[in-house]
């Protein structure tokens, strides 16, 4: 996006957490997205925000979201995500709002 990369030299990594439109363990800012997409269950893992759009899978991915690599997410009040099935907003659709509790299929 800004032509910007980081590295990350270490002679024994434990743990690297990388986190893509928010700060490592914190919702995003609303100037940053209006949901937040999680790569592990209960809001953990790589979390990337997405700002209000028609995401496909393509733009996903240019997100590094991959496919169906999305365990949790988080989408600020008053927004709703749709998920689909297939690519291009294809097959079953599921409707998650900001106090949906249910578990990803």
């Amino acid at each position: 996006m800004n032509d910007q990369s980081a590295t990350l030299q270490t002679p024994r990594p434990t743990k690297v957490i990388a986190t893509f439109g928010c700060y490592a363990g914190a919702a995003p800012p609303l100037a940053t997205g209006v949901a937040t997409m999680y790569k592990d269950c209960s809001y953990t893992g790589t979390a990337v925000a997405l700002p209000a759009d028609d995401h496909n899978l393509g733009a996903l991915q240019s997100c590094g979201i991959l496919n169906d690599d999305i365990l949790s997410l988080r989408e600020n009040s008053g927004y709703e995500v749709g998920l689909y099935e297939n690519d291009n907003f294809g097959g079953t659709a599921l409707t998650v709002g900001a106090t949906d509790s249910r578990a990803m299929p």
